[in-house]
């Protein structure tokens, strides 16, 4: 096992420890995942599902992939230009604002500011970029199609 599988288990162990025997609270993960991801950034995004196991809680399959990212500490890696060609990825904003640009397939590009609670499904092929905005906390979850289905993503210009 490498450092980052080893990582994010104890990371998912502590969060289950502090939730004396209940479920983990949304809210103390993510709490968690910024407190930890100062020392090691690789924590400030988790995969649960997908096609490759990030932990020994993940559930792995070739249909879809499912994580959560805490900005603005993943900020350099949500923040790179990336297209997806055989993915719709659904992004759902938990907390706080985030900036979603996206090149669309029809030449139209958008700048989307995307509060709590917000939507936003990014089509296959669409160049896009996630970041925070003004470096306010931000926490969201995505949903993508097809992860195992290469390219699975490849640089873009927005």
């Amino acid at each position: 096992m490498d450092e980052k599988y080893i990582g994010r288990t104890a990371l998912l162990l502590e969060a289950f420890r502090r939730g004396e025997g209940r479920a983990v609270a949304l809210d103390d993960l993510i709490a968690l995942m910024k407190q930890e991801s100062g020392a090691k950034g690789y924590l400030s995004s988790l995969y649960f599902a997908g096609a490759e196991g990030d932990h020994s809680f993940f559930l792995q399959n070739d249909r879809m992939a499912m994580g959560l990212v805490v900005l603005p500490e993943d900020a350099e890696k949500a923040g790179l230009r990336k297209r997806h060609p055989h993915q719709t990825e659904v992004i759902v904003v938990l907390d706080g604002t985030l900036r979603l640009e996206i090149a669309k397939n029809s030449g139209q590009h958008l700048q989307l500011d995307l509060v709590q609670g917000d939507v936003h499904v990014i089509e296959p092929g669409e160049c896009h970029r996630i970041t925070p905005v003004a470096g306010q906390d931000a926490a969201f979850l995505f949903v993508k199609t097809n992860p195992a289905q290469e390219p699975r993503g490849e640089e873009c210009d927005l």
